[in-house]
């Protein structure tokens, strides 16, 4: 996974430098926040499940000073945590796995009712 990270934060830095050169010439930080969402966030969260449970503190840790970094230099209003952020899809996985014609509602234990 180490490799994946260190590929995956590459590539939200080369975003981050095009987020920059958009703050200079004045976008709105709404507009940014939609950009930052658009072409970092979604980068982290495609396939996350599949991922996310084998990544060490360290590289969670290089993905939440990247959160960190984007704040601080004025590219999105929201501070994102990335532990809430990760968690919360896990349970919309989960949640979608538990309807009764999803593909992956078969590998589920069975519930006594």
């Amino acid at each position: 996974m180490s490799e994946h990270i260190q590929h995956t934060v590459s590539v939200c830095n080369q975003r981050l430098y095009l987020l920059c050169q958009l703050k200079r010439q004045n976008l709105p930080v709404e507009c940014l926040d939609r950009i930052f969402d658009a072409i970092v966030i979604d980068k982290f969260m495609y396939a996350l499940p599949s991922w996310f449970g084998y990544i060490s503190v360290e590289q969670l840790n290089i993905i939440r000073q990247l959160f960190v970094k984007t704040h601080r230099w004025g590219l999105t209003k929201i501070l994102y945590n990335a532990d809430e952020l990760f968690a919360v899809r896990d349970q919309q996985m989960f949640k979608a796995m538990c309807y009764c014609n999803h593909c992956l509602l078969h590998l589920l234990p069975r519930m006594n009712e």
